[in-house]
């Protein structure tokens, strides 16, 4: 990859058109949390994330899009009722070069800062454009930005380099099951499920009653349903009965009666600052446009004690000058202090 590289760069670089770097209001949803916030870690604390392997909301198998889903189940929960599902925002990026289409090596140089990203790639009038994913976070996917930055304005003509920052919101919702993973609706005058299923329980060895009940949501159109559902005769945990809800699934047909609940609008709004990365100045943590000894000392500061001593968003991302977005430290202070001894 270096050598084609080097190749490309000694065929001739061209010019710089513009660079933008910007990122997009997840706040707008009034359902969206903070996921990086203390609150948000304390709750989640109660949850298992698990595999999804596509048997809910198979709707949304895609996950190659600025959003991408993580499911939970709550811990100490009998037969797992419901499970929580989160939506979240990946940052992205959005590149524009103009006569290149060698989306092979713009993907190579891109990969190389993580195998992970996600490349979605379009030809249009001599424009290539690239939509970049990354759906580990945006600690990296920053930091990055601005190395690929550098790298692909000596390869061609870069006409937007645009990088949203939305990393750190989920919307939530609630999948519950009526009354378990394995409840089941079905119209009488066509089958009797439970019985079936009794017949199935039996063939398969399976340590669950069949138990059945009257199922009316809405008469107008479930009049001659009945509800069922298996009910574990042990303590069965939540993961096991979901391996039980998928082998029926797969051998009789059968889907679980579970019907989305979304959490009500909490009625926040909050927009994610901008963080312009081709801009910045090293160590400016303050962000009064140069660098001195105060930088250092806000960050000495903020490292002591964050709650009474701040640094805007834009702010640490100037400060974190040493290591690869692992965060601000004392080492950050120290490397300031040795630049500034330089001068």
């Amino acid at each position: 990859m270096k050598k084609r590289l080097l190749s490309a760069l000694l065929s001739g670089a061209f010019l710089l058109s513009s660079v933008s770097v910007f990122n997009t209001d997840a706040g707008y949803y009034p359902d969206c949390q903070n996921c990086n916030t203390p609150q948000y870690r304390q709750e989640i604390a109660n949850y298992v994330e698990f595999e999804n392997d596509g048997f809910f909301n198979e709707g949304e198998k895609d996950t190659k899009s600025h959003e991408w889903t993580k499911f939970y189940y709550k811990k100490n929960v009998e037969d797992g009722m419901c499970i929580r599902v989160e939506n979240y925002y990946t940052p992205y990026m959005d590149i524009r070069l103009r006569n290149n289409d060698d989306t092979e090596l713009v993907s190579e140089i891109i990969k190389s800062y993580d195998e992970s990203y996600y490349i979605k790639s379009d030809i249009y009038d001599g424009i290539t454009s690239y939509t970049v994913y990354g759906y580990s976070g945006s600690d990296k996917m920053i930091y990055h930005a601005r190395k690929i930055y550098q790298d692909l304005k000596e390869l061609a003509e870069i006409v937007s380099f645009d990088y949203h920052r939305a990393d750190g919101w989920c919307r939530v919702n609630w999948q519950c099951f009526s009354p378990s993973i394995t409840s089941y609706a079905y119209d009488t005058t066509v089958e009797n499920r439970a019985e079936v299923l009794q017949q199935y329980i039996d063939d398969n060895n399976l340590d669950f009653t069949v138990v059945t009940y009257d199922y009316e949501p809405d008469s107008r159109y479930y009049k001659n349903y009945i509800g069922c559902y298996l009910k574990p005769n042990y303590d069965i945990g939540f993961e096991e009965h979901l391996e039980v809800a998928k082998k029926i699934k797969n051998d009789l047909g059968y889907t679980y009666m579970g019907t989305p609940d979304y959490v009500p609008d909490i009625g926040v709004s909050v927009r994610i600052p901008d963080i312009d990365v081709c801009n910045s100045i090293d160590g400016d943590s303050n962000g009064d446009g140069e660098l001195t000894v105060a930088d250092a000392t806000l960050i000495l500061q903020y490292v002591g004690n964050s709650d009474k001593y701040k640094i805007s968003p834009q702010g640490e991302f100037n400060a974190d000058i040493v290591g690869d977005g692992d965060g601000v430290s004392a080492l950050d202070a120290l490397e300031i202090q040795k630049i500034l001894a330089n001068r």
